[in-house]
């Protein structure tokens, strides 16, 4: 007799597998040599080729989705390219693989302002900064409290209104 979770178990694998970097063991392809995908997703930004970056970035994360290098370069094309959905799903994996990163949490701030979210984007942009100078990275504090300045200033302009 079948319970019908059977399915679900499969399913539930196949994700877990896909999160372990099952396509890119498929691939033959080693973490070290999706690092080079990310040189070449960011010369695609630089020369404002943001549909190639796009279609870069997101098969590298297909490709290894708990690499949080990928997932903030992803993350951040997608914000440039008006997927902010995408990219607060992107900030989401990088914070749960890795919450003591900021990065995850200023990409989920922007994200969320992006989205019109501004309860959100201030909650994540503060907690970008507690984490931020608990780990002693100075550029995303400086870049946490620039979101927070400008996310109180939307905030105060919208009483104003």
């Amino acid at each position: 007799m079948t319970t019908g979770l059977e399915t679900d178990d499969k399913a539930f694998t196949s994700t877990v597998e896909l999160f372990n970097g099952a396509l890119m063991k498929h691939l033959g392809l080693q973490p070290e040599m999706l690092k080079v995908g990310l040189l070449v997703g960011r010369n695609h930004m630089q020369r404002g080729d943001y549909a190639e970056a796009f279609s870069t970035y997101r098969t590298l994360v297909l490709c290894n989705p708990s690499d949080v290098d990928l997932q903030v370069a992803f993350a951040n094309c997608c914000l440039v390219v008006g997927h902010p959905e995408l990219a607060l799903q992107s900030a989401a994996i990088s914070i749960g693989v890795a919450p003591e990163d900021p990065r995850g949490y200023l990409l989920s701030a922007r994200a969320s302002a992006a989205l019109k979210a501004m309860p959100e984007a201030v909650s994540e942009a503060k907690l970008a900064l507690d984490c931020a100078e608990r780990v002693g990275h100075d550029e995303a504090a400086a870049e946490a409290r620039r979101l927070i300045a400008a996310f109180s200033q939307v905030g105060n302009d919208a009483i104003d209104a």
